[in-house]
Order: C-alpha cells, then structure tokens, then sequence
C-alpha cells in the first residue's frame, strides 16, 4: 500500500479485503492493526478514486476481525475512530466519484454494524447519521444507502443512536414502496423487516401508521413475494409494538384473509400468514377468535373453481385455523374443536357441496392442530375420523386419512398404534381394501413428518415410530404389488422415509421385493424407494447398501422398472449427501442411459380413433428420463462424463420427440459452459448444424404456414438461446461450418428477430 503504482495498491487493498472476510484467528488481525489502519486511512485520502473506494470497503471488513463478537471488544477497535470523520466528509461531498459514494455508504453500515453501541464512536456516529439519511432519500444514493441500513439492522449490536433518525428512515422506506420498481420496493420492504424487528419497540406511531398504511395494497395474491414481505412488516410491527395492534386488525386482516383464499397462496408467503395469524390469535381484545373462525370457515369462495382449486384453497384456510387455535387460550381451542367435531358429526351419508367442504375444512384443521397439540383425549375424537373413512365423498375419506395422519404426528404415543391396528383390521375385502390404503395414506404423513421433525421434549418423532416399524413393513410390501400407480406411490414414499428410521429392518424388507420375479411392479416400488431417501437427504449409508440392486435395476427388461431406476438415480446423484456414491460408476450409468435413449419400433403402437389413427411411443417417457439423468451426471460429475460420446446423444436426441429436444439443448448449453470441457468437444461443433438446421427450418415453416405458431415460436427461442451460447465458441476458434450456418440462418426475418431477443435479454422464456 505504500507503492507508488495504483495498480499495486488495488491488488494490496483488495487481498486485505478479501482476507478480512474470511478470517479464522481474529488476533492476528487485531496485532496488525496499529500498523495496516494507518496505511488505510492514508489510502482513504488518495487522489485516485478507485483507490479510496477500496481502501473503504477493505476498512469495512477490517471490523470484524477486530469485533468478532458483542463481548470480545479488542483495544486496537479504537484505531479505527478516526474513519468517522473521513466518513462524514464522503457523505456530505456531492461532487465525488459515484463508485467512492457507494463504498463510504458500504463502510459506514459495517462501522456502525461493529460499533454503534460503544460510547467513544457514540459522538462521531451521531455526526454522521444525519447526512446517512440524506443518502437514503437521494435517489442515486439510496439503493447502497438502504443496504447499508440493512446490515445496521441485522448486527447484533443495539445502536441507540439510531433512534434519532428512525422516524425519517422508517417514513422514507414506507414512501419507496410507491416507486414502480419491483425490485426496489423489494429491498425497501426487506429493510422495513428487519428494522421494525429490531427498532420496532423505539419507531414513533405516527410511522408506524404509515407503513400499515402502504403496505396494504402490496397484500395480493398477485405478486407472492412481496405479499410475504408486507405481512412480515405487519407481524413484527405487531409484536414490536402491541399498542398497534388496533391499528394492525384494522388495515391488515381483511388483505391478508382475502389472500388465505387464493388458490396461488405457497411456500414462503403461507409461512408468513399463518404466523402473522398465530400473532393475531394473541390479542383477543381487539381481533376476537369468533370473527377469524368465521372468516377462515368462509368455502363459498370456492364453490366455482376447479377440484384441484377447491382443495389447496381449503387446505390453506385450515391451515390458518389451526395456526389461530394453537395459539389461542386452552377455553377457546377446546370450543374450537369441539366445533370442528360437531361440523363432522353433522354431515350426513350424502351432504351437499357447501356441507361436504364445510367437512373437509373442519377435518383437516382438526389435522393440523394437532399436528401441535395432544388431540387423542378428545372425546370421539379418533372415532369421528375413522368413520368418515368410510364416507361416501372421495374429499371427505381423504381429508379424513390426512386428519388422521396429521394429528397422530402431535400423538405419537397414543394414535400410532391406532392407525396401525385400523390399517392392520380393515380387512381383504373392497371396502377394506380403500380403508387399508386411506389408512396408509394416515401412515406416510406421519412418517414422511415424522423424519424430519421433532417432538416434544426434542425427542425425534421417528423413535416413535421405530418400535412400530416390523409392523408396518407386511402391510406396506402387500401393497407394492398394487395395480394402482397411486397406492404404490405411497408404499414407496413410506419404504423411502422408513429407511431413515429403521435401516435394517427396512433393508431386509426390501431385497425380497428388489429380486422378485413375479410383478415388475413390485420391484418398480422397491426401487422408488431409494428416490424418496435420497430427497430427504438421507447419509450415504443409508442407500449405498442398494447401490448395486439399483444398478441391477436400470437394465432389467421391464421398462417402467427401468424408468423408476432412472428416477432414483437421477434425484441420488443430485442430493449433496449421496453424490459420491455414484461416481465410480459413471461409465455404466452412462452406457445404460445410451441405450435407453434410443428410439424402438417395437414400443410404438398405433390407436385406431376412427377417422384417424394415432401413434402413442410408448418409449417416450423413459427417454425423457435418459437424456435427464445424463443431465444430471453433468452436474455432479462433468470431469467423468464430458466426452465426444455426449454430443453423439445430443444429435440422437434432436431428431427426436420435440421434449426431448428440450432436454438436448439444455444438455448442450451445460456442456459448453463447462471450460475444461471445450478442447474434449469443439472438433464436434460442426455435427451440430445438420441438425439444428433441420429443426428450425421446420419451425420456421410451421409459423410461415400458421400451424401450431405457439408451439414452433417456443422451440424457435429454445435453439435461438442454445446456439447464443455455442456461436462464441465456434467464433473464438474459427470454426468455418458453424459461423457460415449462423450467417445463413440469420437471414431469415423470424429467426433474426428471436436470436436478437434472445441476446438482449427480452426472452420471454
């Protein structure tokens, strides 16, 4: 850093930045510091701008090696103070470079992250907040500006002074949210988060109203991302400040119900809601339980949409009224189910749409809270669900075996051994045959929750289930053979889930089902088994003792075995746990999925339809799976599978089925995104044109003759994005036949305008 040479310097203040954000032995650093912070301020004061903006960003990480934690404080943190005045005097400057505006911000939010909490930087902070401010509401400042405030907010450390500035900084973010910016409204709302968590308590009300009060419209089912964000600010400003909850049920409530039922509402944002609602449930004063149970009891929204609809929707409102009973007051859960079983009760052999949801709904937030609490001492409690077992709606006996599954998780001890005796004594016969497989549907959920989540007292769920394992297994193996692809879904999904709980038992049950000679569905069902373990990112112990009856599997002669075997495979070499187990393998795996590519005649039928005949490839499906899984082995073990044979496979595969083509061209883009796989393929560039050729000529036609435009406008973007990422290649090393090809291909008027969108970015896919 004393170099001369700017370049020098750079490299000298980058290495100490980038070493600072991986420190090991913070006291090697604190010994450093009475001679680097020195040379760094010095820096802060060179003529060159990218030097100043380094030595900020470097002073930034120096931090925290010099603060690893709140309690250890080094001596040499006072070093530092002298960078709040160098500082102050960047953010006042207007007349600074922009890259050295946005370091002082970057530094400014890692000081204060480190010591806004220490009364000797207590004088020199407060200086320096209010032009901080200033930078939040410029509008090229504040994107840095705002990220800044963020690692303010999520330091451990509790700056007081920041009070002084909360009213402004919170108002400010709360304008934002109005700018056409989804991106930005984003960060705003993110900053508002994790602000309101932390300062929530100290923010003024006057504030407080107005983020309730922008970030209402944002409550839709339209943009989910933002949705979570908005009910996140309205829950922590609901447990910051619990004087605002009038102010919360006023506003929030109704946006947030409205969204609970949209058919849209998942993932992150449903995570959100429900426990904003739990947060509600606690303030009974100003939002009464009645008037949310009726709110979220409400199917007449449903009664025109589509079955699939109808289901997540009420699955959703269920999930909020469990997540409201939960945590609410023992006097208004016992009412609240007590509720429920009596909606249950009153439903009759052949109740009437409305009847029939209000049934499922209560059913399954009967489920679900018990999921949380102890249900099985509830009178009639296990009774009332085994018989709408035996209901006459499909809804109802489903909803009923998911209840049944989901309140067992919450009573291990007492409803385990109750389904599994029902599953047990339902008997051979039809009816018994459907109870038997609702009762197994009861069984996964709780197996599938039950290894990976823990009980009270932290206990696992799946020591529960282990004692009870040798008696699930008969029941779960008399199922495999099942001519329905659902119930044999659910034999594997609990075969792959148990080998989590009980590895020899299971092991033992399922090498009888592995070798069986008698049902290629039998060893379709054992093999699936693998692909569930491998999801739940089970040890590589677990399935390396199946390796080799998996590898048997992808070259037996029934077909949809092999297609199961691919399956497994293809999630086995994705999961970080598992990977490994496969790599010495490869060239096997690889010859298997070279044969399975390949089109047969012998599995192409043709459907009489009267006027016309039909040709169905029955082929297809394990195909798919093929080129997929080579997809796969890129990922997780390119230096094994990058040759000259792979580019064989992508031209097979474009001259076949239009979804394979798919899979083929994202095969291709992986394969030269991989540079030490360039020199091993480039000699193969040229084979590709034949066929790309032919495919987008044929599309080019289809949209010329106005057939199937969509369709052909797809596949036309899909080899447009492809051949972007091969022409570089191709250019860099000369390759005459390609560039020729592109030039040709160019010339066509759709073509050229779906390769520009293609470069700029304006791909709609």
């Amino acid at each position: 850093m004393r170099e001369t040479s700017s370049g020098m310097r750079l490299d000298a203040l980058a290495c100490i930045r980038h070493l600072c954000e991986h420190y090991a032995e913070p006291q090697l650093y604190q010994q450093l510091a009475p001679s680097l912070c020195p040379l760094l301020l010095h820096c802060c004061n060179d003529t060159y701008y990218k030097s100043i903006a380094q030595a900020l960003r470097a002073i930034g990480a120096y931090m925290y090696p010099l603060r690893p934690t709140v309690m250890t404080t080094s001596n040499q943190l006072m070093e530092m103070l002298p960078v709040f005045e160098v500082l102050k005097a960047k953010l006042l400057a207007t007349d600074i470079d922009q890259e050295v505006k946005e370091s002082a911000l970057e530094c400014f939010g890692h000081l204060v992250a480190c010591t806004g909490d220490l009364p000797a930087f207590s004088p020199t902070l407060q200086a320096c907040l209010p032009p901080f401010v200033e930078r939040i509401k410029n509008d090229v400042t504040r994107s840095t500006a705002i990220k800044a405030l963020k690692t303010i907010c999520i330091s451990t450390v509790h700056v007081a002074a920041l009070s002084t500035v909360l009213a402004a900084v919170g108002g400010q973010l709360s304008l934002y949210l109005s700018q056409n910016s989804r991106a930005f409204r984003q960060q705003c709302l993110d900053a508002l988060v994790h602000l309101v968590r932390k300062y929530g308590s100290a923010i003024p009300t006057e504030t407080m109203m107005h983020i309730l009060t922008d970030i209402v419209p944002f409550i839709t089912d339209t943009d989910l991302y933002i949705t979570d964000l908005c009910v996140q600010v309205a829950s922590q400003v609901l447990q910051a400040s619990p004087q605002m909850a009038p102010a919360v049920v006023d506003r929030c409530v109704l946006p947030v119900l409205l969204v609970c039922r949209s058919s849209l509402l998942q993932g992150s944002a449903l995570d959100s809601i429900l426990s904003f609602l739990s947060r509600l449930a606690q303030h009974r004063e100003h939002c009464p339980f009645e008037r949310l149970r009726q709110e979220l009891s409400d199917t007449s929204v449903v009664a025109a949409a589509q079955a699939q609809a109808q289901r997540h929707v009420i699955g959703t409102l269920a999930k909020g009224l469990a997540a409201v009973v939960s945590s609410s007051a023992t006097d208004v859960q016992t009412g609240a189910i007590q509720h429920f079983l009596g909606k249950i009760k009153q439903c009759g052999a052949s109740p009437g749409p409305e009847a029939a949801q209000q049934c499922e709904l209560s059913l399954l937030a009967l489920g679900e809270t018990g999921k949380t609490m102890d249900l099985s001492h509830t009178p009639d409690f296990c009774e009332t669900l085994l018989q709408q077992l035996e209901s006459s709606q499909d809804e109802i006996r489903l909803a009923a075996a998911l209840a049944l599954g989901y309140a067992t998780v919450g009573a291990m001890g007492t409803l385990l051994k109750v389904v599994i005796d029902n599953t047990q004594q339902a008997g051979a016969s039809a009816k018994g045959q459907k109870t038997q497989y609702l009762l197994l549907t009861s069984l996964r959920e709780v197996i599938a929750i039950g290894v990976t989540q823990r009980g009270p007292g932290d206990q696992s769920l799946a020591e529960h289930l282990r004692p009870h394992v040798p008696r699930v297994l008969p029941i779960l193996a008399q199922y495999a053979d099942s001519n329905e692809e659902s119930v044999r879904n659910v034999v594997s999904e609990s075969l792959g889930h148990l080998l989590m709980v009980d590895q020899a038992a299971v092991l033992q049950a399922l090498a009888p089902l592995l070798a069986s000679k008698e049902s290629w569905r039998v060893r379709a069902a054992a093999v699936s088994a693998v692909r569930f373990a491998a999801a739940k990112q089970c040890p590589a112990s677990t399935i390396m003792p199946l390796k080799d009856q998996l590898l048997r599997c992808l070259a037996d002669e029934e077909l949809q075995v092999r297609k199961a075997a691919l399956h497994s495979l293809n999630v086995a070499c994705l999961s970080p746990t598992s990977t490994e187990i496969f790599r010495t393998h490869t060239d096997y795996i690889f010859d298997r999925i070279k044969e399975d590519s390949k089109q047969k005649p012998e599995l192409i039928r043709e459907v009489d339809l009267g006027p016309f005949k039909h040709k169905v490839d029955d082929g297809l499906p394990l195909r798919k799976f093929a080129y997929t899984v080579s997809t796969s082995l890129l990922s997780a073990y390119p230096e094994q599978i990058v040759s000259p044979s792979l580019i064989d496979l992508v031209l097979q595969g474009l001259a076949d089925n239009e979804d394979v083509q798919v899979i083929c061209c994202q095969l291709l883009q992986d394969l030269c995104s991989w540079n030490f796989a360039l020199f091993r393929i480039i000699g193969r560039i040229g084979d590709v044109v034949e066929p790309f050729d032919r495919c987008i000529m044929r599309c080019i036609k289809q949209v010329q003759a106005k057939q199937q435009v969509g369709r052909a406008m797809d596949m036309l973007r899909l080899y447009a994005r492809t051949l972007r990422v091969v022409e570089p290649i191709a250019e860099t090393n000369q390759h005459k036949v390609f560039v020729d090809f592109m030039a040709r291909i160019m010339k066509d008027s759709v073509f050229a305008q779906v390769y520009e969108h293609a470069s700029s970015g304006k791909d709609s896919l």
